[in-house]
């Protein structure tokens, strides 16, 4: 399977549909430009702080009620009934679930993330220990040599820092499909469906990072040509808030590309897409198919499991 192949299905979906999905991502995007210009408005205290704090919690219900309205939008042939706000409802009401998703998420990247931690302080501790015998190697012939065995656990530290960063990046690819299957099987508790993912991504996380990877591509292409272009034209004052502009703009666009994309991968993997044959991927269980069940009403009626 190739990245083009579900980004083509991603564009045949998005077809006639481009309207709500462009004005939910609008949407969401208002919602928190509002909320942080509010923040802004506080002084620098303990209100200020409850209030971005506010602002953290319900940003994960709303990315998954987001995620939601995107599968429901991408199943569905009605765009005119479609509600391109259901999303909130679709968040709040399943306020707990996301998180729970989340959390055991968190547990299963626990370990690559304390590890990524320690060595961060390290490599932090060792270059400013390097940096202060350096400049004391002036006066002192023996802090020269103290100051390059500290860059040199500094380096070393580096590099495990860059290993132990691919490792995290590579695990959490495992638990990328968790909120889409929770979605679908509303009888499932979150760590079940951060599991569900797991083993579903087994083999096939390769695919999906090459899909994100093309898309990456495609992100730095546009920011280079519009960079070089707009740069013979436009004060670089001026530059930087129209680069600002097409960022927002872009992000309209190809955030519902993207998600439309990650959906089909995730009806390829559960052998549901019709339109990408699904004979190559060997990892996929056997009870998939029994445990997806379309449907918002089943799925809310059950939205207090963990």
């Amino acid at each position: 399977m190739k990245s083009s192949d579900f980004k083509l299905e991603a564009r045949k979906n998005l077809q006639g549909k481009w309207g709500n999905a462009i004005g939910m991502v609008f949407t969401y995007f208002l919602i928190f430009l509002v909320l942080n210009f509010i923040s802004n408005i506080f002084p620098n205290n303990g209100l200020k702080i409850v209030f971005e704090l506010l602002i953290l919690i319900i940003e994960i219900p709303l990315m998954f009620g987001l995620t939601f309205s995107f599968l429901n939008l991408y199943r569905t042939n009605d765009t005119f009934s479609f509600n391109f706000l259901e999303f909130l409802e679709l968040g709040f009401s399943n306020f707990k679930r996301s998180w729970a998703i989340k959390w055991h998420t968190f547990l299963k990247l626990l370990l690559p993330a304390i590890l990524l931690f320690i060595l961060m302080v390290i490599a932090s501790y060792t270059g400013l220990m390097g940096f202060y015998y350096l400049l004391g190697s002036v006066n002192n012939i023996a802090y020269s040599s103290t100051s390059s065995n500290y860059f040199i656990l500094t380096f070393v530290t580096m590099i495990a820092l860059c290993v132990v960063s691919i490792w995290l990046t590579i695990k959490s690819y495992y638990y990328v499909l968790a909120d889409l299957i929770a979605m679908d099987n509303p009888d499932m508790s979150a760590k079940e469906a951060v599991q569900k993912s797991e083993d579903l991504m087994e083999g096939n996380r390769l695919k999906l990072f090459y899909l994100h990877l093309s898309f990456i591509g495609l992100i730095l292409l546009f920011y280079i040509i519009f960079s070089i272009v707009l740069g013979f034209f436009i004060p670089d004052v001026v530059l930087t808030y129209v680069l600002y502009f097409v960022l927002i703009v872009s992000l309209l666009w190809l955030i519902p590309y993207m998600s439309f994309a990650n959906i089909s991968f995730y009806m390829f993997v559960i052998g549901k897409n019709n339109s990408i044959d699904v004979s190559d991927n060997n990892n996929i269980n056997s009870d998939v198919n029994n445990d997806s069940a379309i449907g918002n009403n089943d799925f809310n009626n059950n939205t207090d499991i963990m």
